[in-house]
């Protein structure tokens, strides 16, 4: 609202002339109305613009506006909802919670970092995963973090055996029977000579039979030897040294250590 200057505020600002004057002592009133009138139109064009840029932007948002207040008539008793839904739960958000640190950390390296740099460290991590401005304030968490170390061991294996390089089974045996009684001819006998069938020159002959006689047969051994397997090898691995637990909590748009 543009504001003139009144010498009295339950006034206009131009002074009303008294009927009963005469002409000639109205000028002084006359004159001054008039340069309190261009004063006012001066004044008032230098707000000109405002007003008109004012208005462009009035026309051509005011159909969004209308849009967006009806929009809120439409889902105000949603958000009142919502609203009370926070209100009511937000005592339970505020609980503390747990969350882990995602990196295991060699706990020599933790150790030398000393308190407040380990403080740092884990502070960085929540700044940049769950920054302060977005948690309720005096919000309480705890941080574990789980902390190794590297176990370094050997392994030796060493086993030796001797191969005798001895057959299995017991050997083998041979023998043999009496042999069968052979056959020549031709034989004439009883004073037939050259007279009758031919017959074995041996039928006349006897036949001593042996029974057979086993010879058992084995293989000697030789050539035995040792046989060593070694194995040395070293090796490491990584385990849980400990773990610790850590409290931060929101102080402004801050994460710091708390007991």
């Amino acid at each position: 609202m543009i504001n003139f200057d009144k010498i009295d505020k339950t006034c206009s600002n131009v002074y009303l002339i008294d009927e009963t004057l005469c002409l000639s002592n109205t000028l002084e009133v006359i004159n001054y109305n008039t340069a309190s009138l261009s004063s006012a139109i001066l004044n008032l064009k230098a707000y000109e613009k405002t007003w008109a840029n004012l208005y462009s932007l009035f026309t051509v948002y005011s159909a969004q506006w209308i849009k967006t207040a009806t929009n809120i008539q439409t889902f105000s008793a949603k958000w009142i909802n919502t609203a009370s839904t926070v209100n009511a739960l937000s005592a339970t958000w505020t609980k503390e919670y747990t969350l882990y640190y995602p990196k295991m950390l060699d706990v020599g390296y933790w150790n030398s970092l000393g308190s407040t740099n380990q403080n740092n460290t884990i502070i960085s991590w929540l700044n940049l995963n769950f920054p302060a401005s977005k948690v309720n304030s005096n919000q309480v968490i705890s941080v574990v973090v789980y902390l190794n170390q590297i176990y370094n061991f050997s392994f030796n294996f060493n086993r030796s055996y001797y191969e005798t390089c001895i057959p299995n089974g017991g050997g083998l045996s041979i023998g043999c029977g009496g042999c069968p009684k052979p056959f020549q001819g031709c034989n004439h006998h009883g004073g037939k000579a050259g007279v009758g069938p031919c017959t074995n020159l041996f039928d006349a002959c006897s036949v001593q039979s042996h029974a057979s006689a086993p010879a058992p047969v084995s293989c000697v051994g030789g050539g035995g030897r040792f046989l060593n397997i070694g194995l040395n090898r070293a090796a490491s691995e990584k385990n849980v040294a400990s773990v610790i637990r850590l409290k931060f909590a929101v102080n402004g748009n801050n994460w710091v250590i708390t007991s």
